[in-house]
Order: structure tokens, then sequence, then C-alpha cells
């Protein structure tokens, strides 16, 4: 039986858990269905409820929760001290955070959600400009309170990936992005690629997508379906995982690897230890971790002739454009290359490029080195040079991503570590899998889908990700599993 001291420390915990279920379940409403004209009362139930959930993660009460649990560390098992270990970190970093500062960032991050959305839509970002420089600033006021040694960047990455750095991320991209953009150059030599034009009606896309979501496994008991701006995952709680998706009318492939996409972190959450559910090892390990299941879905096997073999046909069923097409022209299509200027709509190899120049942006903006109304022009001016073509307005460009409207600085590098992943973790499950392409093939991924639970998902929040990374494969993460993963998709035999 746990120690009474842990115990104590864990009822305080779940206390905190209430309130966090009701805040994420909130957030999910505010992005998917709530009317617009409600975002002022929201706002103020969020601010509520962030003040609350750090007025008790900052509590002297917690602190001497956390102490007392602490001291009887030789009496725990080692799920517990992890809990223990997990807790403590995370106290370290609220209590650093001031009151005032967690509740003026609720209502800024309110009044931002509604200020993007409109910039967006207008495709003006003079709309966004204030509130991003305010937002811009409180990023740095958090960086300064939760303190760094090299470089206030460092803080707010470390937010999102536990044990990685501002010099980590640079490390991975000098080989990464040149490799990348050589890559792309070689790819483009080869000729322009195929399209499937559409319009695709969502009647067409909503007849496919339970057949995708029951070929991966994803448990729609404990899971739904809704729409949104910009697609997400959001773990509510432990059976309640939320997909928000957007159809596409004009590109169908970009609706199925956001599906899959999506319910790639969907099976994460479905798959994490439900015997740990409420403490903080139950938990993801870290954004890097959770993007290499949902990219290893969307690409590894949303890209790969094996599952095109599946879907093709049920594609042909419902999709009026697919009717003649065959294999050959369907792999052409799926993998073109083409010019674009969309992150979550652009092809794997320029996807990384997409990375690096939001990655080397924020961390300007939270350096000083670049003010935040010169945004779109540094970033027209870099995209120019890293894609060898012009954005035309700003929604497809510096307002594309909901992420610095959330305040998510930091995040960007963990889709780029996440793809490295992604591509080590497949290259082993297929070397582990003998019949993997076969299933595939047929539709049933559960083999693969058992091979992550039992590697990856299970282990919840017990490793580090670098530790897990060399637990699962041996070895450290290694960015040459992408790139050979690249060559072997898009390069012609």
């Amino acid at each position: 039986m746990s120690n009474a001291k842990y115990r104590a420390l864990l009822d305080l915990w779940k206390e905190i858990k209430h309130f966090s279920f009701f805040q994420g379940l909130a957030s999910w409403d505010r992005e998917c269905v709530m009317p617009k004209a409600a975002s002022k009362q929201r706002t103020e139930h969020m601010v509520f409820l962030s003040e609350r959930i750090h007025a008790l993660e900052s509590s002297d009460s917690y602190a001497d929760a956390l102490s007392e649990a602490e001291s009887v560390s030789e009496d725990l098992e080692p799920n517990e001290l992890s809990n223990v270990q997990l807790l403590r970190r995370r106290f370290n970093q609220n209590a650093q955070l001031s009151a005032e500062w967690v509740s003026q960032w609720a209502a800024q991050r309110g009044a931002n959600g509604q200020a993007w959305q409109e910039a967006r839509s207008k495709k003006d970002f003079s709309i966004f400009q204030k509130d991003l420089e305010k937002t811009a600033n409180m990023m740095r006021e958090k960086a300064d309170m939760l303190g760094y040694q090299d470089e206030a960047y460092d803080a707010l990455h470390d937010c999102f990936e536990i044990g990685s750095t501002t010099a980590a991320v640079k490390r991975l991209f000098a080989n990464l992005g040149p490799a990348c953009s050589d890559l792309l150059r070689e790819v483009r030599e080869q000729g322009a690629g195929i399209a499937i034009a559409g319009p695709f009606s969502e009647e067409c896309q909503k007849a496919i997508t339970d057949p995708i979501l029951n070929s991966m496994g994803f448990d729609q008991e404990r899971g739904m379906l809704a729409t949104t701006v910009h697609p997400f995952c959001s773990r509510i709680d432990g059976d309640d995982t939320r997909l928000a998706i957007r159809y596409e009318p004009d590109n169908i492939f970009q609706y199925i690897g956001a599906l899959m996409h999506e319910a790639g972190h969907g099976l994460y959450s479905q798959g994490l230890p439900n015997k740990w559910l409420g403490t903080p090892v139950g938990d993801a390990v870290s954004l890097a971790i959770h993007e290499s299941q949902s990219r290893l879905w969307e690409c590894a096997v949303g890209r790969s002739e094996a599952y095109a073999k599946w879907l093709l046909p049920v594609l042909q069923k419902h999709v009026s454009q697919f009717e003649d097409v065959d294999l050959p022209t369907y792999m052409a299509a799926r993998n073109n290359i083409n010019d674009c200027r969309i992150r979550i709509e652009s092809d794997e190899i320029s996807y990384n490029l997409h990375i690096l120049l939001r990655f080397e942006i924020e961390q300007a903006i939270i350096s000083g080195a670049l003010e935040v109304k010169d945004v779109p022009g540094e970033w027209n001016k870099r995209f120019e040079e890293l894609f060898g073509y012009p954005v035309r307005d700003d929604a497809e460009g510096c307002l594309q991503d909901v992420h610095w409207s959330m305040g998510a600085f930091g995040y960007f590098p963990t889709y780029t570590m996440g793809n490295c992943y992604a591509a080590q973790f497949f290259y082993y499950a297929k070397r582990q899998l003998s019949s993997l392409d076969k299933d595939i093939s047929q539709g049933d991924c559960s083999k693969l889908k058992k091979w992550l639970t039992k590697n990856i998902h299970q282990h919840g929040s017990r490793y580090q990700p670098d530790e897990l990374c060399l637990k699962v494969t041996n070895e450290n993460l290694n960015p040459t599993y992408l790139l050979n993963s690249l060559r072997e998709r898009y390069l012609k035999k």
C-alpha cells in the first residue's frame, strides 16, 4: 500500500486535475462549438480556472505535501517516485509564475483567439499585431520568471520538450535544414507531380472518415470528432479523447493526412496507461513524442504504398474523382511535391523547412532581435529564400498557425523532432513486425498499434524523451532515419 504522505500529495493533485478537466473541456468547446458572442464570458471562466489551478499548484499546503512525499522517497515504488519528481518539476515551474501574470495571461489568451481568427479571415496582420506584441512581452516575462542559463527561448522550449535546448534544436536543423533543401531541389528536378482536382464534398469526406479511423484502431467509444478552424486533438480525460478537423474541398489528401495525424495523437492518448490515470506518470511525456505518433500515422503509414492498396478502393467507392485512378497514379498524386505556403498542407520534405522558418522567427521575437511589427516582412523574406516563391498574403504567411495566439513559443521545434522520432520508431517497428506491410495493405494496423502501445504509449512519462528513444531503438535521436525515408519515398528509382 502506498505511503500515507505520498497519498496525501496525490489527493491534492487530483483536486488540481478536476479543475484542469473543466479547463480542457472549456478550451475544446471554445475552439469547436462555442457561439462567438460567448467569448467574453468564456474568457472570464477561463481566467477563474487558471487562477484557481495556479493557486492550488503554488500553495504552501501543496509545497508542504510535496516535501513530505520527498522525505519518504526511499519507501516509494519506482512509478510513485517518478510521480513525485514530475510534480516537483511542475511545482517549481508554477511557483515561479506570479498569480498576477497567470491571471493576465488567461485574459490575454482569450483576447488573442478572437483577434487571430479575425486577422486570419481578413488576411491582415495589423489586426493581431498589438495582441501579439503583448503576448511576446508576456512570454519574455514568463521566461525570466522560470529562469534560464543561455537564452530566454530555452525556458519556453523546455515547457514543451523536457530536456531539450535551443542549442540542440539548432544542431538538429544545421544538418537537417540543408539536407531537406537539397532533397527538395532534387525531387523538383524530377518533374511536376500529379494532382487530383476537386471539389470534394463534405459528404464524401465524411464517408471515408470511419473506415480510416477504424483501420487505425481509434476507439470512437472513447473519442469523438468535431470540426474547427485549425485541426487538433485534445485529451479531456482517460476515456475522452477529442479530434477536431476541418473538411478540405480542394484537397482530399489534406483531409486524409490531417485526420490520420490527429487520430495518431488520439491513439497515443487512448494508449496511455489507465492504471496511472490522474497521475503525472500517466500523461504523455512530451510534445515531440506526441508528434512522433501523429506523424508516424500520417506519413509513414498514410503515405505508404501498402496503405494505399487498402485505401484506394475505399476512395473509389465514395469519391467520384478516384473511380478510374490506378495505384501508380494515386501514389504520384499522394506524394506530390508542389508549391505550398501552408505548413499543414505541405509535403514531408518542405514541412521541416516550414518549422525551421517558425523556429528562427519566434526565437528572434523572444530575444528581441525581431520586433513584432516586422514579423510579416521577415516571414515573407525568409520564406522566399527557403522555398523559392513568394507569400501572397498574411493568412498564408505569418497568420496561418494558431500557436502564437496560444502563447506556444517554443512549441514548433517539437514538430521536426517528432518527424525524426517517427521515422526512427517506424524503422524499428518494421524490423520487429515482419508482416507489417502486408497487414497494412489489408487495412489492418492492429499489430502496429499494439507495438506502439507496448513500446511507447504504456510508458507514459516514466522516461524522458531521449531515454525513451534509447529504450525503444537502442540509439539516440538520429535524423538519418527521416532523411532515408524521405529519399525512399520521393526520389524516383
